[in-house]
């Protein structure tokens, strides 16, 4: 989570101050400092969407600033965390709070031009994810994953890795498998299997994939 820098954000007529806004996934408390006035809070939800668990708690706390100022409207929008950065950086989106899947993205791409600083508010880790229909299910386990996905029968999806946390961080952990089980070319094996035919914006955008069997 940043907070942008108001000398370098197209604000136009909003006035806003946030001082510091702490959230913790995971617990029922939610603590806000904050000194806003009156306006418009803007919050890019940076690499979360609707199903995302992350996007719940920042509704809620979002709720809760409205409800203790009324006076506040917060606006939010949910895109890849990478994209949601390019908006600001480079098209001169107007933004106030940005909560990022990855905070690596706020240091990389808007510090210190567009934010001031960055929090690091909740983590969470790389899975693999299928059903009880899909093939081989029945035989994949943390051993052989790897093997499972080359085979012609199966069938996989990831994000893009230049839109979305998620997507980059699965090239580094089939890097990453390549060198833990000495398996030379894994990675490029797994990469060039589908080409792009099953890479979206965003993990969760595999979901619909995944119910209809499509990987």
């Amino acid at each position: 989570m940043s907070g942008v820098n108001p000398t370098n954000s197209n604000r136009g007529g909003r006035s806003i101050l946030a001082q510091k806004a702490v959230l913790m996934q995971g617990v029922n408390h939610v603590t806000i400092t904050s000194s806003v006035i009156y306006g418009v809070l803007a919050l890019a939800i940076m690499g979360l969407t609707p199903m995302s668990g992350c996007q719940r708690p920042l509704r809620k706390v979002s709720a809760l600033f409205e409800q203790r100022h009324p006076e506040v409207t917060v606006k939010a929008e949910a895109a890849g965390s990478r994209d949601c950065a390019r908006k600001i950086s480079d098209l001169g989106r107007a933004c106030d709070v940005l909560a990022s899947a990855d905070y690596k993205v706020v240091e990389n791409l808007l510090m210190p031009q567009q934010a001031d600083f960055n929090i690091k508010f909740a983590t969470n880790e790389m899975a693999l994810v299928y059903t009880e229909r899909s093939n081989r299910a029945d035989e994949i386990g943390p051993d052989n994953w790897q093997e499972i996905l080359l085979e012609n029968d199966v069938a996989f999806g990831r994000s893009d890795p230049n839109s979305d946390p998620c997507g980059y961080r699965t090239v580094m952990v089939f890097q990453l498998a390549e060198k833990h089980y000495g398996l030379p070319g894994l990675t490029d094996a797994l990469l060039q299997k589908h080409g792009d035919k099953y890479i979206r914006p965003k993990e969760t955008d595999l979901l619909a994939l995944l119910e209809a069997g499509e990987i």
